[in-house]
């Protein structure tokens, strides 16, 4: 091992952590280097817990090339103690867990490594707990172990490829070192130097995103998980989405954020699950139970279009169940916990409505015709609301909150899309007025009415969004019905 120099490459706004790497590997290739695998050099901080009195911070780090070694620093006080340790000392900190206490703050520098001739150099990235920080770039003059008689000879190969970057001078660390004979652990302490000026930083730059604030903020102790976090450009405005980049709020040094704490939040995913396994449970628990609400109803005949009516009930909610567990791309991680009381409070107390009146005793079936009816539309309907929930899965990409102008489909009951922004609801209503047609019942009459107006203030929401998002979008669609709303 020779003599290694660390140095923080500035970033432009114009260019990512990746095309960073990128345009120094491409001018390291360009002097003849060799890229021979990649290397990683990480460090986890742990403090003293407050019963041992004055505070010591502890930091573990691991370099990839001395892979069976742990390199360990305690700072206490004005004393700074290294300490080598073979791979068993993590093993160590974990059984000192009732005594040291793990910061949750993990850096890491890793990328790839070249050599080229006497040189070898490596190109990292520098994260905390994954969120980018910087390019920290690596070069050792392997000959020479002597600060003194490399540093010339290491700056004039530094400037050559990242320029006016690099000082005339040694770094501060090697200053106090020139003469001294290089040891491993020079560079440990020179990665942790580097660690604590990235970690002290902000890092707020014009490309940080709003999501990367709040991920800031939660670190730093200042505000809840992101999740329950709301930041707006005024105290009253608009949520900021998590996309948004400072440069794209047109947010300067000096400027103002609006922080909100949204509250106990919930995920999509758990709260349409709750919801919707309700309706499916209670309606069922009153068709196979009747003699619960309506004592010994076993003199009565039950008509078919009961049992159809359970049947029709169990499917659009299995449905909605299954699209909630494998269709569903939600745009939104969660929402906030009292909405899962409102939304369920809604599809319960509606389902036992409606399943007390379907399965009651006296309960009077329509004619055949009337029944048949209301079965065609209410299947029909079934299918081109699941059709229209796979076109708007397969437009969204897994992962991400992208958004595009929704278009029909090879599937024929997705022509819909030409007509209106939300053919989902437009089908969810269609449903339950087939439903009410065939089961000739006024309580299913008033969900539908509640339910289809609680869909058009969304579905009028939503066509507004889609037109002020895309100056292109289809002027001749309606939000909810074709040719009226």
């Amino acid at each position: 091992m020779g003599v290694t120099v660390l140095q923080q490459y500035p970033m432009t706004e114009n260019k990512t952590g990746p095309q960073t790497i990128e345009f120094l590997t491409k001018r390291v290739v360009a002097l003849g280097a060799v890229q021979t695998g990649q290397f990683l050099v990480d460090c986890e901080t742990y403090v003293s817990v407050p019963q041992l009195g004055a505070q010591r911070t502890l930091h573990v780090l691991h370099n990839s090339e001395q892979p069976a070694s742990a390199f360990a620093i305690l700072e206490s006080g004005n004393k700074v103690v290294p300490l080598i340790a073979d791979g068993l000392f993590d093993l160590l900190m974990y059984k000192m867990s009732s005594v040291y206490t793990n910061k949750m703050q993990k850096m890491e520098s890793k990328g790839p490594r070249f050599e080229i001739g006497d040189f070898c150099v490596k190109l990292g990235s520098v994260t905390i707990n994954q969120n980018f920080k910087g390019v920290l770039v690596e070069v050792e003059y392997r000959p020479c172990v002597v600060p003194g008689s490399a540093w010339e000879l290491m700056r004039e190969f530094l400037q050559g490829f990242l320029g006016s970057t690099v000082s005339n001078q040694a770094p501060q660390y090697l200053q106090n070192r020139m003469n001294d004979i290089y040891q491993p652990l020079d560079t440990i302490q020179q990665y942790l130097e580097h660690f604590g000026q990235y970690r002290k930083a902000t890092g707020v730059k014009p490309t940080t995103t709003i999501k990367e604030i709040k991920e800031e903020l939660f670190k730093l102790k200042k505000a809840p998980h992101i999740h329950r976090q709301c930041l707006r450009l005024d105290a009253k405005g608009k949520a900021l989405s998590d996309s948004d980049t400072l440069k794209n709020l047109s947010i300067s040094s000096g400027g103002k954020l609006y922080f909100k704490d949204l509250g106990p939040q919930i995920s999509w995913k758990t709260v349409f699950l709750v919801e919707y396994a309700g309706p499916l449970f209670l309606y069922l628990w009153i068709y196979q139970r009747a003699w619960i609400f309506y004592g010994d109803a076993t003199a009565s005949e039950i008509n078919n279009v009961v049992h159809v009516a359970a049947i029709c009930w169990s499917i659009h909610y299995a449905k909605r169940l299954l699209e909630t567990l494998f269709i569903h791309r939600f745009s939104h991680a969660t929402m906030p916990l009292r909405n899962l009381f409102k939304n369920c409070s809604y599809y319960w107390l509606f389902a036992m409505y409606v399943a007390y009146h379907v399965n009651h005793p006296l309960y009077t079936a329509p004619n055949q015709m009337q029944f048949l009816t209301g079965l065609v539309i209410f299947a029909l309907c079934e299918v081109g609301n699941l059709s229209i929930h796979v076109a708007l899965r397969n437009l969204r990409p897994a992962g991400s909150t992208v958004r595009k102008i929704p278009v029909p489909t090879g599937n024929p009951f997705t022509i819909l899309f030409n007509l209106v922004s939300c053919p989902n609801y437009t089908y969810e209503i269609g449903s339950w007025i087939g439903f009410t047609i065939m089961t000739s019942c006024l309580p299913a009459a008033l969900f539908t009415l509640a339910g289809a107006y609680q869909m058009t203030i969304w579905a009028l929401g939503k066509h507004k969004a889609y037109k002020k998002e895309f100056s292109q979008y289809p002027k001749n669609r309606k939000s909810i019905i074709p040719f009226v709303l």
